[in-house]
């Protein structure tokens, strides 16, 4: 935009007088210049002479076409030059008036000026501070102004305090570091904020030391966030790095800091703090402040950090202190033992002292001596070493009062240990813990007394007790170590269990002695024994103990030790009496007799070593005999009893046995006995019928017979092995209504006999077909035995089965695989094997031959043997239909019916034909138009195959195949990529030529069926042709000045296609401007050439002194245009004369000595 410039050559305003004076001294000007054009030098006479215009020179003060730099930063150096334009093209002088302090203003002799220096915080002027530059030409003046703002840069603050040099007593108060703090932020402008201050700590040596911080305690012995928010109301956080023995401490303020006057008064308030015993006192610490940071922060190289080093000293000194002793080595425990054996517990005291003096151990109420302090306590004695504090107590296992002491007794000893150094004392209490112990009880052999086979039950007081501890007066348990030698030893409810009387284990216990039985072994009078321990309610007595029993002798009655069970026979029939046995403990020798009643007869097992007084053992109704118990058990092991021929009384055997002391004692056995009916029998016989025939049978055919003459009643069947057997109630022949095959266990009555009908399974035959068992039933009982019936059945010849057949052949491949009986659907009940195929009817498409020649209907055949040189082949490329031929099978005698043999195709996949194809695009267009498999010269003679998908082989050399949708896998299109016909059909694989060409381009493909792909096809493409509009240049704005010519070249537009171009430019929306010429070339650029003057400043209707300008560029057919601005400038123009259009002013004449009039 234009500068204002100012054509005064002062700043003060003009007064009348000024003016008067301007006006007398042009006007004498004017009439100097009149007089001397006017005068001649030889004749003194004056003629007049014209004032002539003097416009075509412009006059115009100069004026600055450039600003300087309107913004510095403090203390960064400032550089800046303007440039003036003088239109008249004088010199211009120029200067500057009011520069500030700290710029230099250098004029460089070509119509610049540069502007240096350097600002300071001194010069930061937010509101910005003027200045004027001037421009002298030609006796020309003018001034121009401009603000020049200085941004300021954040300067280091500044903190000055004084530390002290002071001692802190152990015990003592904090020791204050700082006073007088003063912190400052050294920037004009801003008053600031503090964020953070760092000190540090040298000779950290004790593990308690303090930084006190804004009120809180920060532990400077450790790396840490010692305070995360500080007492003080400031909110600090403070953090410690530790490294060796130097702290470094970081004090942080929150978001926003802390101001000048809080920071002063938490340093004057920072204290130094130390809670050891003993702190270390030869090492002097050294507090230092050293940085501190404002929040003016670093933004243009500012600097919001200083560092200063504000020490304070502080010595360290401790007073003398007591030991302590810690409290982790002041318990024992000991356990009552035997006499003469001991127990102790042991530990080392430990103590320190703050100031490092030596600690001397001891002990209250003890004896010193050698350096160990002794005392005897209740149960046994405690020492301790002085010099190290190790201490024995030990147990006194001799002494009354701890042999008192009973197991779960528990008592303490406390001994108060002391720890004196340097006149100071301290004392702890150690606490022993005397465990006592059990003693374990004693007992004594033990005896008691019964008589054979009587039970003893024992007394408590049968097992003795003694327990030296007086709170075990009787025993708790009695445990049986070893069982009895003999008899039965039982306990009552074992190891506390509920289980009543049980024969002991070893190692069981009862809780009394009443609690234990026992009862001898049978008729036996040895003594018995077995050991025990007693237990005190604790532990068991160490030793085991035995318990004698004095069993005295009983005389015994013989006794039957085991008894037969009671027979059940039939009469007429031996039955056998087992399991009888005697025993007598005490004799060897037994007499015993053995009777029946029904006067039946029975006979001993063997007589050897038995002397009989009454019978002889064999076929006896009664007998007597002596023998040893062992012969007599033999003897009567197996009695044989027989009833009375034909009696079927029930009838009782009885045993008798005597010792001759006790009394007799006897067994008996009862014996049922059953009345016998004489069964029928039956015979053994044979059936043959024909195959497929039946048979009905007749009652005489079953040979039944019985003694009795009773007639037969029944028979009873089990079912036949084949066949079916059953009663033809309705003489059908078959089985039906309520008619069902005999079963396992079926009857039928002598009535039904004439019904009884079995038939042979269809096609079945055999001499020994089927069977079935029988029995005979004479209304008492069926037959003892079973008797069989064989039914054997003569063969007969069936035809064979036809159940037609199936085939799979593969198309185009000649089928031959009809080469066994079961590929025709053979089959024949009698087992006779094929012997031929006759063809009835041959396929209606394909080619059937047999033994090579074509099929001919009803007469080709075809043996066994020769079945493989049946062959089928499909037409040529059939993949779909079921060919079907007739045929009947021969099994050498009878053919069977016809059957059917149905073809099932196997398709073979045909690759498709690949024609290749063409397409017609557009140049720069993309071409997607390859939708269908028509698109792609697809064919394929398989029925049913169609395009899945194509494969690119080579790719276009002119253009590129691209993809959306991922069509050839997402990472674009290459040769081996699969394009699916969905993406095709979807416009998704798209062809477009390379940038702007026209003309041939192909690619090869192969096309995919979805089986297999085709051989390579090529894909010719045509790109035609289109014409591109040209690029029209882009011109920037330009700037021209009143009365200054100025010639402007626009940006050159370009053509792809080569075209010739023409240019045209105007103004947009009107013609071209009067002061502006165009000169177009074919190039595609123009030159605009022209001097703007005065009136062109507002010669724009809508913009003034700017003209938007448009440049249309066309190659015949198609365009652009280029858009830019021409601004003009104005330019100061110089006053001139001009005459009013009548020569009044600037012609006339003079003469000499005249007086001279002008008018302006």
């Amino acid at each position: 935009m234009p500068h204002n410039v100012a054509k005064t050559t002062s700043k003060r305003n003009l007064t009348t007088n000024d003016l008067r004076s301007v006006a007398i001294g042009l006007a004498a000007a004017v009439a100097i210049v009149m007089l001397a054009s006017a005068m001649t030098s030889d004749s003194g006479s004056a003629s007049a002479a014209a004032l002539e215009e003097e416009q075509s020179k412009a006059f115009a003060p100069p004026f600055a076409v450039t600003t300087p730099t309107t913004s510095a930063t403090e203390d960064v150096a400032y550089s800046s030059t303007v440039q003036w334009i003088d239109p008249d093209g004088d010199s211009i002088t120029l200067s500057c008036p009011s520069c500030l302090s700290w710029m230099t203003f250098t004029d460089n002799g070509d119509n610049t000026a540069t502007i240096t220096g350097t600002p300071t915080d001194a010069h930061v002027d937010a509101g910005g501070t003027a200045i004027t530059v001037q421009g002298v030409a030609n006796g020309d003046t003018v001034q121009q102004s401009y603000t020049i703002t200085v941004t300021e840069v954040n300067d280091e603050p500044t903190l000055t305090a004084t530390g002290a040099t002071d001692t802190f007593t152990e015990g003592g108060s904090n020791l204050v570091l700082f006073s007088s703090a003063a912190a400052g932020d050294s920037d004009s402008q801003a008053t600031q904020t503090f964020l953070e201050f760092v000190l540090t700590v040298t000779n950290v040596q004790d593990d308690n030391e303090f930084l006190v911080i804004d009120g809180s305690d920060c532990d400077i012995t450790a790396s840490a966030t010692c305070v995360a928010n500080t007492a003080g109301g400031s909110s600090m956080a403070v953090v410690v790095v530790l490294a060796g023995t130097t702290a470094t401490v970081t004090v942080t303020a929150d978001a926003g800091g802390i101001a000048e006057a809080t920071l002063e008064s938490m340093i004057d308030a920072i204290a130094y703090k130390n809670t050891d015993a003993s702190p270390t006192t030869g090492q002097t610490r050294v507090v230092t402040i050293t940085t501190l940071q404002d929040n003016g922060g670093t933004a243009n190289s500012g600097d919001d950090s200083v560092s200063v080093t504000i020490a304070a000293t502080v010595t360290v000194a401790n007073t003398n202190n007591a030991p302590t002793i810690t409290d982790d080595n002041d318990v024992g425990a000991v356990t009552e033992a035997s006499a003469g054996t001991t127990d102790t517990a042991t530990d080392t005291m430990v103590g320190s002292d703050g100031d490092g003096d030596t600690i001397t151990w001891g002990c209250s109420s003890c004896s010193s001596s050698g350096g160990t302090s002794t005392i005897t306590l209740t149960y046994g004695s405690f020492a301790i070493t002085e010099s190290t504090g190790a201490w024995t107590y030990t147990l006194d296992n001799s002494d009354a009062q701890t042999d008192a002491l009973d197991g779960g007794d528990q008592v303490t000893e406390t001994i108060t240990v002391t720890a004196t150094a340097n006149g100071q004392s301290a004392s702890h209490d150690v606490v022993i813990t005397v465990n006592g112990a059990n003693d374990l009880p004693t007992s004594s052999a033990g005896s008691a007394s019964t008589t054979e086979d009587t039970l003893l039950t024992f007394a408590n007081s049968d097992f003795s007790f003694t327990d030296v501890d007086g709170d075990d007066t009787s025993f708790a348990r009695i445990q049986i170590t070893t069982l009895e030698s003999t008899g039965d030893l039982e306990c009552q409810n074992a190891n506390g269990d509920a289980d009543g009387w049980v024969d002991c284990v070893a190692n069981d216990y009862v809780t009394a002695g009443t609690s234990l039985r026992l009862t001898p072994s049978a008729n036996s009078d040895t003594d018995i024994t077995f050991s025990f321990k007693v237990h005190d309610g604790t532990a068991y007595s160490t030793a085991s103990y035995v318990m004698t029993v004095d069993v005295s002798a009983a005389n015994d009655a013989p006794t039957f030790s085991a008894t037969a069970n009671d027979l059940t026979v039939n009469e007429d029939t031996a039955g056998t009496i087992t399991g009888t046995t005697v025993a007598d403990v005490d004799h060897s020798s037994l007499t015993m007799t053995v009777a029946s009643t029904q006067s039946a007869t029975f006979s001993l097992a063997t007589t050897n070593g038995l002397t009989f007084s009454a019978g002889d053992g064999t076929s006896d109704n009664t007998m007597t005999f002596t023998g040893t118990t062992a012969n007599i058990n033999t003897a009567i092991a197996t009695v044989t009893w027989t009833s009375q021929l034909n009696n079927d009384n029930n009838a009782v055997l009885t045993f008798t046995v005597s010792d001759t002391v006790a009394a007799d004692v006897a067994d008996s056995v009862a014996i049922t006995v059953n009345s016998v009916q004489d069964l029928p029998t039956a015979a053994d016989f044979t059936v043959t019928v024909n195959e497929d025939n039946s048979h009905v049978f007749a009652a005489s055919e079953f040979g039944y017979a019985d003694v009795d003459s009773d007639a037969m009643a029944s028979v009873t069947f089990q079912a036949a092995s084949a066949g079916t057997l059953w009663v033809d109630s309705d003489d059908s022949g078959a089985v039906n209504g309520d008619e069902s095959a005999i079963a396992n266990g079926n009857t039928v009555t002598t009535a039904n006999l004439a019904k009884l009908t079995w038939a042979p399974a269809a096609n079945a035959n055999g001499a020994t077909y089927a069977t079935f068992t029988f029995t005979v039933n004479d209304g008492n009982g069926n037959s003892a035995s079973s008797y069989t019936a064989t039914l054997a059945v003569t063969a007969q010849n069936d035809a064979p089965a036809n159940a037609g057949d199936t085939a799979t052949v593969t198309e185009d491949v000649a089928y031959n695989g009809w080469t066994a009986a079961t590929d025709w659907g053979y089959s024949d009940v009698d087992g006779d094997t094929m012997a031929s195929v006759l063809i009835i009817g041959c396929p209606a498409t394909g080619t059937l031959t047999i033994g090579g020649n074509a099929c001919q209907a009803g007469s080709s055949t075809a043996t066994l043997a020769n079945l493989n040189t049946i062959s089928y082949t499909t037409a040529a490329n059939a993949d779909t239909g079921n060919p079907t031929f007739t045929y009947q099978v021969n099994d050498g005698t009878t053919t069977s019916a016809t059957g059917t043999m149905t073809i099932t195709i196997s398709a073979v996949n045909d690759a498709p034909s690949n024609a290749g194809d063409t397409a017609t695009a557009s140049e720069d267009v993309a071409f997607a138009g390859w939708t269908a498999a028509g698109d792609w010269g697809f064919s394929d003679v398989d029925t049913g195959d169609s395009m899945t998908a194509i494969k690119l082989v080579t790719l276009p050399s002119q253009g590129t195949l691209t993809e959306t949708n991922n069509a050839c896998g997402g990472d674009g299109c290459a040769a081996d990529d699969v394009v699916a016909i969905a993406r095709l059909a979807a416009g998704d694989l798209k062809y477009t030529g390379n940038s702007n060409y026209n003309g041939a381009d192909s690619f090869t493909y192969q096309v995919y069926d979805g089986d297999a792909y085709s051989g390579t096809g090529t894909m010719s493409i045509t790109v035609q042709a289109v014409n591109d509009a040209p690029v029209a240049g882009d011109t920037t704005d330009q700037t021209v000045y009143e009365d200054v010519a100025f010639s402007i070249q626009t940006t050159a537009s370009t053509d792809v296609d080569g075209d010739t171009l023409s240019h045209v430019c105007v103004e947009t929306g009107s013609d071209m401007p009067d002061f502006i010429t165009e000169t177009a070339d074919t190039s595609g650029r123009a030159t605009l050439a022209g001097t703007a003057d005065a009136g062109d400043l507002t010669g724009d209707a809508d913009s003034g002194n700017t003209y938007a300008m448009t440049c249309t560029v066309s190659d015949g057919s198609l365009t652009a245009t280029d858009t830019f601005v021409i601004t003009v400038t104005a330019v100061n123009d110089a006053p001139f004369l001009s005459n009013d259009g009548a020569g009044a002013v600037d012609a006339g004449s003079v003469t000499e000595d005249d007086a001279l009039s002008i008018t302006l």
